[in-house]
C-alpha cells in the first residue's frame, strides 16, 4: 500500500512539474510575442509621425511667413504714422520711399528740387506730382530753418527701416492731380530706372498722398496697404492670394 501510494504521489508530482514547465514555456512565449508586437507598433508610430511631420512642415512654415507678412505691414503703417506726426510737428513735408522689389524703406524730409513754385504747389496734397521729389540731407547745425530749430536734428534725419526676412515690396501706385490742368491720374510709384520708389508725401496739415503699396512673399502671398490722402491714415488688408489681389485691384480701379 505504501509503495502504491508513493508511486501515485510521484506520478502526480511529475504531472504537476510537467504542467508547470509547460505553463512557464507558454508564458515566456506570450511575453516574447508581446515584445515583438510592441516593437512593430513602435515602428508604425514612428512612421506615422514622420508622415505627419512631412505634411505639417509646409503648413507651419507658411504660417510663419504669413505672420512675417503681417508684421511687415505693421512696420509700414508705423513708418507712415511717424512721417505724418513728424510733418505736423515740424511743419515740413515728409516723404516715404521704398526700394523696388526690395525690403528697405526710409522716412525723411522732402523739398522740391526744381522750382519754388513747385514746392508751393506741393503744400496741397492734390498737387503731388511725382516727377520732382527728392530726399533732403540732414539739416546742418545753425540752419535758419525755424522748424528745424524747434524740432531738433532728429526730425531732419532720414530714418531707414526694413521689412522682415523673405518679405519685399511688390508694387505701388499713387493717385495724383497734375497742377497744370487738375486732372487726376494714377501714377506708378516705381521710379524711372531707379532703385527707390517715387515718394509718398505727408503734409503738415495731416493729409498725405493717396497711395497704395503691396507687400509680397516668395509663396505668392500679398498684403495691400492703402494710404488715404484726406486723413493721412493707412490701412492694411488681410493676407491675399494672387487671385484675390487681382480682384481687389480691379475693384479699386473701378472705384476711381
Amino acid at each position: 500500500m505504501i509503495s502504491r501510494a508513493a508511486g501515485t504521489h510521484h506520478r502526480s508530482a511529475l504531472l504537476a512539474s510537467s504542467a508547470s514547465g509547460w505553463g512557464r514555456g507558454r508564458e515566456c512565449s506570450k511575453r516574447q510575442s508581446r515584445r515583438g508586437v510592441t516593437l512593430i507598433e513602435l515602428l508604425l508610430v514612428l512612421a506615422l509621425l514622420a508622415v505627419i511631420a512631412s505634411l505639417a512642415a509646409p503648413v507651419v512654415e507658411n504660417s510663419f511667413i504669413t505672420m512675417k507678412l503681417r508684421r511687415g505691414g505693421d512696420r509700414v503703417l508705423t513708418a507712415w504714422s511717424d512721417a505724418r506726426s513728424r510733418a505736423i510737428r515740424t511743419g515740413d513735408i515728409q516723404q516715404f520711399t521704398y526700394k523696388l522689389d526690395g525690403s528697405e524703406y526710409r522716412v525723411g524730409p522732402w523739398v522740391d528740387a526744381t522750382t519754388a513754385s513747385g514746392a508751393a504747389g506741393m503744400s496741397n496734397p492734390s498737387l503731388a506730382t511725382p516727377g520732382a521729389m527728392t530726399m533732403t540731407p540732414p539739416v546742418a547745425a545753425g540752419s535758419s530753418t525755424a522748424a528745424a530749430g524747434q524740432s531738433g536734428a532728429d526730425d531732419n534725419e532720414v530714418e531707414p527701416g526694413e521689412l522682415p526676412e523673405k518679405i519685399h515690396f511688390h508694387a505701388g501706385q499713387s493717385v495724383v492731380t497734375r497742377a497744370e490742368d487738375g486732372q487726376r491720374e494714377v501714377a506708378s510709384l516705381s521710379g524711372s530706372g531707379e532703385a527707390w520708389s517715387t515718394p509718398i508725401l505727408f503734409f503738415p496739415d495731416g493729409s498725405a498722398s493717396n497711395a497704395s503699396i503691396t507687400l509680397a512673399t516668395d509663396r505668392k502671398q500679398y498684403q495691400r496697404i492703402t494710404l488715404r490722402g484726406l486723413t493721412g491714415v493707412g490701412r492694411a488688408s488681410l493676407v491675399l492670394g494672387a487671385t484675390e489681389l487681382q480682384r481687389l485691384e480691379s475693384v479699386q480701379r473701378s472705384v476711381r
